[in-house]
């Protein structure tokens, strides 16, 4: 059995000492026929370099992303149009409590025999101050409603970070996959992988 394995590892090291040098053995497979790194193997087989791809599906998933950015805003700025309205029904229920209000006072003063224009006078002053101070309280509910909604935006605006990788970085991770050998997937999949962020 030894004499057998120091035959076998004989034999071994005259076939590598036959073959010369690592690097030569290296330099050898890389001029065959059979050799293509990733990049000149992936532009075999779709007619484009890594980069391009890459930077094709970039391309497409920052537009996807555009896409639903635009809608987000168009969304914000449709619950803007939206509260034009806020407050609309409180305040035209104000306005016909102080006129029902003024009616009624009106009608008391004439059953009791005390109606003149100064008593009116007083009671509708006092009536519409009470109405000036419930129609602000709803333009402030209105003003906080839209600074919600406002803030909303600010914040969709300030986080956006869907914007795929840089030219030179995908140019640096062809490069490194050329040089590792190994291959990218295919267009769909990168697509797919950019999108899913």
């Amino acid at each position: 059995m030894v004499a057998y394995n120091q035959n076998f590892f004989a034999d071994q090291r005259a076939k590598n000492a036959s073959r010369g040098s690592v690097s030569d053995q290296l330099a050898a497979a890389r001029s065959g026929p059979g050799y293509t790194n990733s990049n000149s193997r992936f532009r075999q087989l779709t007619g484009k370099s890594s980069v391009n791809t890459l930077q094709g599906a970039r391309n497409s998933a920052n537009a996807a992303n555009e896409k639903r950015y635009q809608e987000i805003l168009g969304n914000y700025d449709q619950m803007t149009k939206n509260a034009e309205h806020f407050g609309n029904f409180e305040r035209n229920m104000i306005d016909r409590r102080t006129a029902q209000g003024n009616a009624s006072d009106a009608q008391g003063l004439i059953s009791k025999g005390l109606y003149n224009t100064t008593t009116q006078a007083n009671l509708q002053r006092g009536r519409d101050f009470d109405a000036n101070l419930a129609n602000m309280g709803v333009g402030e509910n209105v003003l906080q409603q839209l600074n919600q909604i406002l803030g909303g935006k600010s914040g969709a605006i300030e986080r956006r970070t869907d914007l795929g990788p840089s030219d030179d970085l995908i140019s640096r991770l062809s490069q490194a996959l050329g040089q590792s050998g190994a291959s990218l997937p295919n267009r769909n999949s990168i697509s797919d992988l950019y999108n899913s962020y």
